[in-house]
């Protein structure tokens, strides 16, 4: 097997240029800064191998669920099975709710709802635009 050359003994496993993830330094593609290949705090290390630092990787999750260099899926991250399960929770309340309110106009429509309202669309249009409404 062979050493890391990051630092004399160590026994780390080569991921990238002959050294571990702890002695190796990648740029992080997002900020263009110095990171360190390690999950910690401040730095994520993807399943591909390319590390972010973790503000700048928790952004671009925002919007992807793929590492920006790459584009590997990363559905086994748990930041990704996370965001995943909390648009699931989500889209399942939105639906409620506009099925519920979609549940309220089939109810009004059947009230016969536009007899119940004293002005019409022009008074709207005409209040809109900063002018009086007048009710008959």
């Amino acid at each position: 097997m062979a050493m890391c050359s990051g630092k004399e003994g160590c026994m780390g496993k080569i991921i990238r240029d002959g050294k571990c993830c702890r002695h190796l330094i990648q740029q992080c593609p997002i900020c263009f800064e110095n990171v360190k290949s390690t999950n910690t705090i401040g730095t994520k290390r993807l399943t591909c191998g390319h590390s972010y630092h973790s503000d700048c990787i928790l952004e671009w999750f925002v919007t992807s669920d793929e590492c920006p260099v790459c584009r590997e899926k990363q559905l086994d991250d748990p930041i990704i099975i996370f965001k995943l399960k909390v648009e699931d929770e989500l889209r399942k309340k939105y639906k409620d709710a506009i099925q519920s309110l979609e549940d309220q106009v089939s109810r009004y429509e059947e009230e016969d709802l536009p007899n119940l309202i004293p002005f019409h669309v022009d008074d709207i249009a005409r209040y809109m635009s900063g002018g009086m409404i007048i009710i008959d």
